[in-house]
Formats: structure tokens, C-alpha cells, sequence
């Protein structure tokens, strides 16, 4: 149990790291809003999933399985980047936002 817990806190650690490849000065400011909206939600889901794992809401394979899907969202965050120009379209946070509520969903769905 305890290694599965580390496997997924370590999960949610290399979702961030996605995130750090893009750098302010890589986005136009105009359009940091977007990626930064969609970074915070990352962030505080990873939390929300992990408190759910220590408070015993999700099991670990849960937590994986959530976390993985975050993961995909931050590298889908940093593709888009790369296509636009280096910076998010409204219909790319649009997207990137849907996708987030479908795995809050599941987390809530759990109890949370």
C-alpha cells in the first residue's frame, strides 16, 4: 500500500513536470491566462486525488488511473502550445477544461 501511495504522488509529480517545459516567455501574455487556469486546475486535482488516497476515498490503482489522465491533459496542454504559436486558443482551454470536468467527475463520483 505504501509503495503504491509513493507510485502515485510520483505520478502527479511528473504531470508537473509537462508543465515546466513551458515557460513565460514561450506564451504571448495575452494568452498565459489559459495556460495558467488550466496549470492551477492540474495542480489542485493532483492535491484532491492524493487526499483521497491518504483519506482512503480511492485506492491507489484509482489514483493512478485519475492521475494518468491528468498527466495525458498537461502533455495535450503543451502539444497544443507547440501547434498555436506557443500559446492556447479559447478553443483549446475550452477543450482542455472538458477534459478536466470528465476527471473530476470520476473524482467525485468516488466520494470526494
Amino acid at each position: 500500500m505504501k509503495r503504491k501511495l509513493l507510485l502515485a504522488v510520483g505520478c502527479s509529480v511528473l504531470s508537473f513536470s509537462a508543465l515546466a517545459q513551458v515557460g513565460p516567455d514561450y506564451l504571448h501574455h495575452e494568452h498565459e491566462r489559459g495556460r495558467e487556469e488550466i496549470g492551477a486546475r492540474l495542480q489542485r486535482q493532483g492535491q484532491h486525488i492524493d487526499k483521497a488516497v491518504v483519506d482512503g476515498v480511492l485506492t491507489t490503482d484509482q489514483a493512478i488511473r485519475l492521475q494518468e489522465q491528468d498527466d495525458a491533459i498537461a502533455h495535450r496542454m503543451v502539444q497544443l502550445g507547440a501547434m498555436h504559436g506557443g500559446h492556447l486558443t479559447f478553443e483549446d482551454v475550452r477543450m482542455l477544461n472538458h477534459d478536466l470536468d470528465e476527471v473530476a467527475a470520476e473524482l467525485g463520483a468516488s466520494g470526494l
